[in-house]
């Protein structure tokens, strides 16, 4: 009776853990590899800021390779970033690079590098960025630095 009890056990548990279930293919793969855009970005001081799909490097102005004396401006990084971060660099950068940017003030001081940004896909676009583009970059690229300075 306790063998046969075990056997009826056995085969309902093969029955209910079969009704109709299919193992399905498990894939740990990202998602395929569509091309995604290269940002660089120079900001108002000249450091750099490259934007990968998965990576962000940023590379400061020293007081070693500058001519004007700026201060330092941290250390050199190399960040890995998740996709989704990347897509909200992107988008801020996609926004600078669609909105019509102000010209630069005569009253800034020539010294200081022009900050930039540039796009690299299939074609390469760049523009110098006016105020409000600057802060919005360094909105969203300095809080990735803060262990890094």
């Amino acid at each position: 009776m306790k063998y046969i009890l075990r056997s009826l056990c056995l085969i309902g548990f093969a029955i209910l853990s079969s009704c109709g279930a299919v193992p399905g293919q498990q894939s740990f793969s990202t998602a395929p590899d569509i091309p995604r855009a290269r940002y660089v970005y120079l900001d108002a001081w000249g450091n750099q800021y490259v934007i990968t799909q998965n990576k962000l490097e940023y590379t400061p102005v020293s007081e070693e390779n500058s001519i004007d004396d700026l201060k330092d401006q941290g250390r050199y990084a190399q960040l890995n970033i998740t996709l989704n971060e990347y897509g909200k660099i992107a988008s801020v950068c996609d926004r600078e690079l669609a909105r019509e940017q102000a010209p630069l003030s005569a009253t800034r001081d020539s010294l200081l590098p022009i900050p930039m940004l540039t796009k690299t896909l299939e074609t390469t676009e760049s523009l110098e960025l006016d105020l409000d583009g600057v802060r919005e970059l360094n909105f969203i690229l300095k809080p990735y630095l803060k262990p890094v300075q």
